[in-house]
């Protein structure tokens, strides 16, 4: 009886043995009919854009195919024949930028971002791409800013465009510290006022703001005669703004400010002297001085541009300058908060409501690729009215039409892009920066080839117009 128990234990484990043997070749086997199967849906799209270069669905499933065994290079060529034919094919413009940006070319990545944003103006995905377009524009301005700094003793000064100017913190010379945040506020009116003027490139604040981190001096944001032209050609400004203010006796106000040059370090210095309640007339006053001083000639819808104000209420623009420093500091939510109060105290300032749109996702990490592209997967995929409610609670982008093919969760993986991975609300700000970026790119450091130039019509859309007497030249 003993005997016999044994003989069927080991009968046992021999039928086990066998059947784990028998199971093991038909898992591997199926591995490999799946890749397979990828091969052969690959050549039968290829064919079929062999027999008609100008289809549209099969090219856009055959750069699916390649993104989906992550032949990104292979992707981005055949989706970007899809978007030779249609420009506005949402599906090629967000996938064929996730390829760029894994590859690394995060300028390409935030073009076609963009675009897509354009075509797409309500979606889940919209929102997702604003927020990684906020950090990857914070991200690789820090990266430029680095490498310029590396590079620093290859800058060639002379070939910085002689009509880029920036404008730095502006130093308080004065007792009462009520007055202290006017230091960033005063240059930031400046750089929007000055960034009216069509012929000239001004070096966005948040450039400089991250330039002058960088060198460590980020906390006081000052710029003195000495460091100045150094400031400027790390910015690639043919000339810098910088000054001082203080107030006076019997509720009087000083601004004294100079233009220096790059190349030869020249200062020609300018000031308004006037009341604190008429601080908003005095700045104007001061920008139409320095461009008379640099000799531009405006025209009169420059000159009535520069005149329009964000608000007439000191209180709630010293709000706004709380807000900058908090937001120069990292502190968000702070800056966020005297945003509202600025909104609050001024209903009608519409640039601190920009300035806290902006905000919004700019605390934030990077969003992992995969959890992006499960976004998309959700909106570009055909879903029933229950799944989608689940799956999608912002509203369905409204997209061209095109194949039914997407994404799956376990081909797109967690990608990670190749360079340090860095987006904005409204797409003029992303294009300011780049602007910008570009300007060190001038010809004086090396870049990216394949950045083209962004420009941008600064149109007036808040404020009021300051009434003040203007001696600029006009065409």
């Amino acid at each position: 009886m003993h005997y016999a128990k044994i003989v069927k234990l080991i009968l046992y484990v021999t039928l086990l043995l066998f059947f784990a043997c028998a199971t093991a070749p038909r898992q591997k086997g199926g591995t490999g009919a799946t890749a397979g199967n990828k091969e052969s849906e690959i050549s039968k799209l290829q064919k079929a854009v062999d027999k008609n270069p100008k289809n549209t669905k099969a090219l856009l499933e055959l750069g699916l195919a390649w993104y989906e065994k992550r032949e990104f290079q292979t992707a981005i060529e055949t989706l970007n024949k899809v978007l030779a034919i249609e420009p506005n094919n949402g599906k090629a413009l967000f996938y064929a930028g996730t390829a760029y940006e894994i590859n690394g070319d995060l300028n390409n990545a935030m073009e076609l971002y963009k675009k897509y944003n354009r075509v797409n103006k309500s979606s889940g995905l919209r929102s997702a791409l604003e927020n990684r377009l906020k950090k990857l524009v914070q991200l690789q301005m820090q990266e430029e800013i680095k490498q310029t700094i590396k590079d620093e003793e290859k800058l060639d000064a002379t070939q910085i465009p002689n009509n880029s100017i920036a404008v730095v913190y502006f130093k308080y010379m004065g007792k009462d510290d009520n007055l202290q945040p006017l230091q960033k506020g005063l240059a930031d009116l400046l750089i929007t006022d000055l960034s009216k003027v069509e012929k000239l490139t001004v070096i966005e604040r948040l450039k400089m703001q991250a330039l002058l981190e960088e060198m460590g001096l980020g906390m006081t944001g000052l710029v003195d005669a000495r460091t100045a032209p150094r400031v400027g050609k790390l910015l690639g400004s043919a000339s810098l703004i910088n000054g001082a203010y203080i107030n006076l006796e019997k509720d009087q106000f000083r601004i004294d400010a100079g233009i220096t040059e790059t190349t030869s370090g020249k200062f020609k210095a300018s000031d308004v002297t006037g009341k604190m309640k008429d601080f908003f007339k005095l700045e104007k006053e001061l920008v139409f001085n320095l461009i008379k001083t640099m000799g531009y000639k405006l025209s009169q819808q420059e000159i009535d541009n520069i005149r329009i104000v964000p608000t007439e209420n000191l209180l709630a623009f010293m709000a706004y300058c709380n807000a900058l420093d908090y937001t120069d500091r990292g502190k968000y939510d702070e800056a966020s908060q005297e945003y509202l109060k600025a909104i609050q105290l001024d209903p009608k300032f519409e640039l601190a409501k920009q300035k806290n749109q902006q905000l919004s996702g700019m605390s934030d990490k990077l969003q992992p690729m995969n959890q992006l592209v499960n976004i998309a997967k959700a909106e570009f995929e055909p879903q029933t009215p229950e799944v989608a409610t689940k799956a999608v609670p912002a509203q369905q982008p409204k997209t061209t039409a095109v194949a039914e093919k997407s994404i799956s969760a376990e081909a797109a993986g967690s990608f990670t892009a190749t360079t340090p991975a860095t987006g904005l609300s409204e797409p003029t700000f992303i294009d300011r920066l780049q602007t910008t970026g570009q300007i060190i790119d001038f010809g004086f450091i090396p870049g990216v080839e394949s950045r083209e130039p962004v420009q941008e019509q600064s149109q007036p859309t808040f404020g009021n117009t300051a009434n003040i007497e203007i001696s600029v030249p006009i065409h």
